[in-house]
């Protein structure tokens, strides 16, 4: 138990040490994946009909 606590606090301060334009680039990529699917999705449903 005592191991466990001292570990804690490390990998809170490591996420919070995370840059917030590192965090907004990788938000910013899953948008576009997100609508790069949605895109092929709208594509594929005009071309089938």
């Amino acid at each position: 138990d005592r191991q466990m606590n001292i570990d804690l606090p490390r990998t809170t301060t490591a996420g919070a040490c995370i840059p917030a334009t590192a965090q907004f680039e990788e938000v910013h990529e899953m948008l576009n994946i997100l609508a790069g699917g949605i895109e092929a999705l709208v594509n594929n449903e005009q071309h089938s009909k």
